[in-house]
């Protein structure tokens, strides 16, 4: 399985991800900054983790499920 970097905001809110390949060295910290600046905190409020594309399938689910009952 594909690892993924998932970015949540202090409180937990799902902000964004993307594939561990084809990164770049910086990438992380550059998506943190722009994510905070989009979230109205700092970039150190943002927590990351890495998960494989199942872990983050359920994730994902989970979030939608929570934003956009039936």
């Amino acid at each position: 399985m594909e690892q993924w970097v998932n970015f949540y905001a202090a409180d937990g809110k799902f902000l964004g991800g993307y594939t561990v390949r084809g990164t770049f060295e910086g990438e992380m910290q550059a998506t943190k900054e722009l994510l905070a600046a989009e979230s109205g905190c700092r970039p150190e409020d943002i927590r990351v983790d890495l998960t494989t594309g199942k872990e983050r399938i359920k994730e994902n689910h989970e979030h939608r499920k929570e934003n956009h009952p039936l």
